[in-house]
């Protein structure tokens, strides 16, 4: 009688533990660590965190910070309640306790959409302001090349995906960039996540010795004269360089690549606020030739401008990937806004590879947003629009 008597209480008291546990709440994505679950444990109203962590290292052995079962976080400032890594064992001696008002798994945490595209890539695939918070086009860029005459790329950039490549140098050196420039003009082309043609290939032609600002007409002929005879189409060469004053020879030399290649060349027009007729080779009337525009659709302060300028893009605080590995950073001038068009380019070409450079003209111009641009001093007030529907287009 007495050993049923016991029977029962045993048993009514597992009962009674069952029932007054508290609830466990599951993760759908759970994190785990040391092969221990990771939990939540919130205490009832008018309980201490300190209390419990006191009397779980006293009946349990201490909660370290170090390896095994510990208290991770105390959140008391906010909440009766700390974060810890404990084994099930454990995680149900503490679910029995009367103070505790539940424990739940803790999961993983994902932001809740992909990041709203960036001011410049918003802006061009739409006619008018405000910013509509989307980047929907068609078309990646995917099968064509953007070479890319500048500073250098970064090809392991995570914004590349292993799309890019170098392939001269005119110092015969790595042709590495590690000034930055150039990765960031590569990386408004067609950087993965901040690009205008999100899958384009991207070639490098480094014309900057080392890691400097400054270089001469030549290392850039060079680029010209070796890729004349290489270039893999359906292609695009954006160059993001000038020279103040003008190159007879840089344009003849221009002139004669887009000639002999039949590939269209986009350039800047420049960072003087003056004339864009002044500088090569945006003087020159067969290179598509950029100016830039800040968040307001108004010309920026900087941009060059006038009858050889084609038409404006983006070109103030645009986010890009720099020549660090994972690396991001700010740019701003004509250097920018050139490498939007010369994605447009690429968006076109994946449609149709046989463009010519008079083609390419004609359909980037033809779907370009007119009438937007404020302060253009005169020359085309035309704002880059990427998949802009014409009769040329069609």
């Amino acid at each position: 009688m007495l050993r049923l008597a016991l029977a029962l209480l045993v048993l009514f008291a597992e009962s009674y533990a069952l029932l007054h546990e508290a609830p466990l709440y599951r993760a759908n994505r759970a994190q785990k660590s040391m092969g221990m679950g990771k939990y939540f444990i919130k205490l009832k109203d008018g309980r201490d965190v300190d209390a419990l962590v006191t009397s779980l290292s006293q009946s349990h052995g201490p909660l370290r910070r170090g390896g095994g079962e510990r208290v991770l976080n105390q959140h008391k400032d906010v909440i009766q309640g700390l974060e810890a890594r404990l084994p099930l064992a454990l995680m149900n001696v503490i679910r029995r306790r009367g103070d505790v008002e539940y424990v739940q798994e803790i999961g993983a945490v994902q932001l809740g959409q992909t990041p709203a595209p960036l001011w410049n890539i918003d802006r061009i695939n739409q006619d008018a302001l405000p910013l509509d918070g989307n980047y929907d086009i068609e078309g990646t860029g995917a099968g064509v090349t953007a070479y890319v005459i500048d500073t250098g790329i970064n090809p392991t950039h995570q914004e590349f995906k292993g799309r890019a490549q170098i392939v001269f140098d005119s110092f015969n050196a790595d042709g590495k960039d590690c000034n930055g420039h150039g990765t960031q003009a590569a990386g408004i082309i067609g950087g993965a996540n901040f690009g205008v043609a999100k899958r384009v290939n991207l070639s490098s032609l480094k014309v900057f010795p080392s890691c400097s600002l400054e270089t001469d007409e030549g290392s850039v002929v060079a680029a010209f004269n070796y890729l004349v005879t290489r270039i893999k189409q359906p292609a695009v060469v954006s160059t993001s360089i000038y020279v103040p004053g003008g190159s007879q020879y840089l344009d003849d030399v221009i002139r004669s690549f887009i000639t002999k290649t039949n590939v269209t060349v986009v350039a800047l027009a420049g960072n003087y606020n003056y004339n864009a007729c002044t500088d090569s080779p945006g003087r020159v009337a067969e290179v598509l030739t950029v100016a830039a525009t800040d968040e307001q659709d108004r010309r920026a302060s900087f941009s060059n401008y006038g009858t050889c300028v084609n038409l404006y893009a983006p070109g103030e605080h645009i986010l890009c990937a720099t020549y660090t590995d994972g690396g991001y950073n700010y740019m701003t001038g004509t250097s920018a806004a050139c490498p939007h068009v010369a994605g447009a380019v690429a968006l076109l070409l994946e449609k149709s590879p046989d463009l010519t450079p008079r083609d390419t003209h004609e359909r980037i111009l033809q779907q370009a947003t007119p009438g937007v641009v404020q302060d253009t001093k005169g020359g085309p007030n035309l704002l880059l629009r990427v998949n802009h529907s014409s009769p040329t287009a069609q």
